[in-house]
């Protein structure tokens, strides 16, 4: 298993430090781990194949849109 940090994590998915930040506080995004109360980092594996589940899927925005 090899664990990422956000910086790394956020590099392969192609979203901001912020973002996956964000994430992690609503419980949305990738798995990951919180190591300790400060501590999070996010398995690699595990989020390639959270990241495979999302191919396909659109946003809720995009589906109003679809829909007016």
């Amino acid at each position: 298993m090899k664990l990422l940090g956000y910086e790394e994590a956020a590099l392969k998915l192609g979203v901001k430090v912020g973002t996956l930040y964000s994430w992690v506080c609503r419980g949305k995004g990738p798995p990951y781990v919180r190591l300790s109360a400060r501590c999070v980092r996010f398995d690699e594996t595990a989020m390639e194949h959270w990241l495979q589940s999302r191919v396909g899927l659109k946003s809720r925005d995009s589906h109003k849109q679809e829909v007016q």
